[in-house]
């Protein structure tokens, strides 16, 4: 069974650990002790540091697509809107308005549990 990040992480610095207490023991045994704990500390650091960064990018993707689902919304409800005053403008019954009905009955309406909710007043 594979570890999960926080394991690994855990493991790692557990690994530290003992390498760092055992020091006299492992040169003892031959083992270039230094070099392995340095190496051990670069690759704790780099996994620490890239972990960083993704998790960042991470909040940086969400807000993103909130950013973008609420422009999405925005253009909608405001492409409705123009087309409503347009409608009004021609006058309802006239032949120009019919063309703008058309319009919005031709376009497939997202449904409600897909659309993003409403901004709040200090968004827009």
């Amino acid at each position: 069974m594979a570890m999960t990040e926080t394991q690994t992480f855990g493991f790692g610095q557990n690994v530290l650990r003992l390498l760092e207490k055992e020091k006299d023991a492992l040169k003892k045994g031959g083992m270039d002790v230094d070099a392995v704990i340095a190496a051990q500390r670069s690759l704790l650091e780099a996994a620490t540091t890239a972990n960083a960064q993704q998790a960042e990018l991470r909040r940086q993707a969400k807000a993103a697509t909130a950013h973008s689902d609420a422009m999405t919304r925005r253009l909608y409800v405001a492409s409705s809107g123009f087309l409503d005053m347009a409608i009004a403008a021609v006058q309802k019954d006239s032949d120009a308005a019919k063309d703008f009905r058309r319009l919005r009955s031709r376009v497939e309406r997202p449904p409600k549990g897909e659309l993003p909710a409403e901004e709040s007043p200090a968004e827009a």
